[in-house]
């Protein structure tokens, strides 16, 4: 645990990184989750690949643009030496859920959170993680959403990914933490609002 002094579980911040878009198609590669309270502040986290398959690798050099990002990010590397011997898939899914259900408050609903979680990583999760999904509110706090509100409504860029240091990483713990950073600014802006 990183924070001492936090309040309840509340958010799942969740980012995959897969060989594709398609989740019923596609393969997860890495998963990576970091658990704050409501005031963001950090609980635990913890990140892992999946073991590779031949029709992992297949559909990894089926697709040109996945192939390059994830030889960019440095993913493709650390699969070849390590997505072999990587957890399986189904491990993932049990040793996650069951984290979950140890960092979880009696009554408390963890919920999770990140950016593109809606349309993305909600989806991945209750087909590749079923377990893990049965743990968290059928409604994601999706950050990218407010984000974009933010810009549409000032035309400022606080809250963008190029504000706060640029593209996407594409490794999922960077990923979660840049979401993290903008949710963090978005909680500033929010507590000036009069209630």
């Amino acid at each position: 645990m990183t924070d001492h002094k936090h309040g309840p579980a509340a958010y799942v911040w969740t980012d995959y990184e897969t060989t594709g878009l398609d989740e019923r198609h596609d393969h997860l590669l890495e998963v990576a989750f970091i658990v704050t309270d409501k005031e963001l502040r950090e609980i635990d986290r913890r990140s892992s690949l999946i073991q590779v398959t031949d029709d992992t690798w297949e559909l990894l050099n089926a697709n040109e643009y996945v192939k390059r990002m994830h030889h960019e990010s440095g993913l493709w590397s650390e699969l070849a030496l390590k997505g072999w011997d990587a957890p399986r898939l189904e491990s993932v899914d049990l040793g996650t859920s069951e984290w979950l259900s140890e960092l979880a408050s009696p009554g408390e609903t963890l919920r999770m959170a990140g950016g593109g979680v809606a349309n993305f990583d909600w989806p991945w999760t209750k087909i590749h993680l079923p377990q893990v999904a049965a743990l968290l509110h059928y409604r994601p706090l999706d950050i990218s959403i407010v984000a974009q509100a933010f810009k549409d409504a000032t035309g400022s860029t606080a809250m963008s990914k190029v504000h706060n240091g640029g593209a996407k990483a594409h490794r999922a713990l960077a990923d979660i933490e840049e979401d993290l950073g903008i949710a963090r600014t978005a909680w500033d802006l929010l507590r000036r609002i009069p209630a």
